[in-house]
């Protein structure tokens, strides 16, 4: 009988088995197969749907749920350059979730709103502080919802909504110490 090694995601905390996904992991903040989880929910999303606008959804949780751990990083030898890119990475895809959830933003309207943000933080010399990340990121993560795509016979695009809103919610209530700051970020960076 052969056995499977399994690791925790660095980031999000699931545990998957050992794979050899060649997943670029510059930021350090993923396993491989966590990271494959989330690249297979790509290619069935885009198969399925052909990137809705529900897509903006799945890529702030997954980046929210693999926030920068500088420990972890310089462990695994990433440069100071990725650390802190990892940690503006974060912080943007925080505003897009506010702005989703809480501002009720089109999603279309969002990747917009996330560029004027960065454009004016670069003009002003400005950077996010890098939050404590919560202890549990949300119980939704980029192998479950991978799991319910490749599993069910045919996943309709309102599941597929459904499925996303959840997991983003479940990723934005987990970072609630925080939500004030994000609200803050986004009204001094957005004018």
């Amino acid at each position: 009988m052969q056995e499977h090694i399994s690791t925790a995601c660095p980031g999000c905390k699931i545990v998957l088995p050992v794979t050899n996904y060649p997943a670029d992991n510059r930021y350090g903040v993923s396993s491989a197969a966590c990271r494959q989880a989330f690249d297979e929910i790509l290619v069935k999303e885009g198969e399925l749907f052909g990137y809705p606008a529900v897509h903006r959804l799945i890529i702030d949780a997954y980046n929210i749920q693999h926030p920068p751990h500088a420990e972890v990083q310089k462990e695994l030898g990433i440069s100071k350059r990725f650390i802190d890119a990892s940690v503006q990475s974060v912080g943007i895809h925080l505003i897009a979730l506010y702005l989703a959830l809480e501002k009720k933003m089109d999603l279309r309207k969002i990747a917009g709103q996330m560029d004027t943000v960065l454009h004016l933080m670069e003009q002003r010399g400005a950077t996010f502080k890098n939050f404590t990340p919560p202890t549990s990121l949300g119980e939704t993560r980029a192998a479950d919802v991978r799991n319910a795509l490749y599993t069910a016979d045919d996943t309709s695009l309102q599941e597929y909504e459904l499925l996303a809103g959840q997991w983003a919610r479940e990723a934005w209530k987990a970072w609630h110490q925080h939500h004030a700051v994000i609200e803050a970020w986004y009204n001094m960076y957005s004018k």
